[in-house]
């Protein structure tokens, strides 16, 4: 079964390993786009929690744990709330996806490290010491 308390506990670890990245950052454009993507995951993580509430909802209703009432308002509220985060999620990789087109020599940096536009595989130390003191 999938653990989403696993999945939420590796995006945190992504969250601050790039809070952190951006405190040893001197480069201003750099900033502003890992800002845009702390921003984006940040929600993203919202949208995966409320989705993984409906879940427990569901599962709560199919197992006889909540009224049919009670699991079909509830579910509803929570479809609302998983529609208007995913929205939002699509809006920050829009604003990131275009940042990037704007700033290619930033996109190569990362294309040349490995790292993948959801920014899930950063390693502190070795992006702080390829890219941490950049002024380009």
């Amino acid at each position: 079964m999938y653990d989403c308390n696993q999945s939420i506990k590796t995006m945190n670890n992504s969250i601050n390993t790039l809070k952190d990245l951006n405190k040893s950052l001197h480069n201003e454009t750099l900033k502003e786009y890992v800002n845009l993507e702390i921003t984006r995951m940040e929600d993203e993580k919202t949208h995966w929690k409320t989705l993984y509430k409906e879940y427990e909802v569901l599962e709560n209703y199919y197992h006889g744990k909540a009224p049919y009432s009670e699991s079909y308002q509830k579910i509803k509220e929570l479809n609302d709330e998983v529609n208007k985060t995913g929205t939002i999620v699509d809006h920050d990789k829009e604003k990131a996806e275009e940042f990037l087109e704007d700033h290619p020599d930033i996109k190569n940096r990362f294309e040349k490290l490995g790292i993948d536009e959801d920014f899930m595989i950063f390693e502190s130390a070795e992006i702080d010491h390829k890219i941490g003191d950049s002024k380009k």
